[in-house]
């Protein structure tokens, strides 16, 4: 109802402009997304056969797993990385991922922050009229 409502006593140009807003959210959030995945990126390192896992210093440990059938990568995570976590950043200060740590959870606090801000924008808009 509130829907028909808004359409019917919001003037075109204010539907336009919130529709622009809406737009602008949505490549917002788009980009996010991309700058989440491309940071999440940075904290992987690949991890060779003779190569001891726990030696090697990273948030996400990517090993290769071959087999006759298939060639697929598995990850393992540093104990101080959760990427499920949107408050999980590293506190290890001399860690070298450290910095990319706390870039990866600082761009997912803005894409968390948008994709809520996305979901209730309408909600918003129509409950204003």
């Amino acid at each position: 109802m509130k829907k028909i409502q808004y359409i019917l006593t919001t003037p075109i140009k204010q539907q336009r402009a919130d529709f622009i807003e809406w737009r602008a959210l949505q490549y917002k959030c788009a980009s996010l997304r991309l700058d989440k995945f491309c940071t999440y990126d940075s904290l992987i390192r690949w991890i060779g056969k003779s190569q001891n896992p726990d030696d090697i210093r990273a948030c996400v440990k990517r090993h290769e797993y071959r087999t006759d059938l298939i060639n697929a990568p598995y990850d393992s995570f540093c104990k101080n990385f959760n990427p499920n976590n949107i408050y999980g950043a590293c506190n290890e200060e001399f860690c070298p991922f450290h910095q990319r740590n706390n870039e990866f959870f600082s761009v997912l606090k803005r894409y968390e922050s948008a994709i809520n801000s996305q979901r209730n924008f309408w909600n918003n808009k129509i409950n204003q009229h």
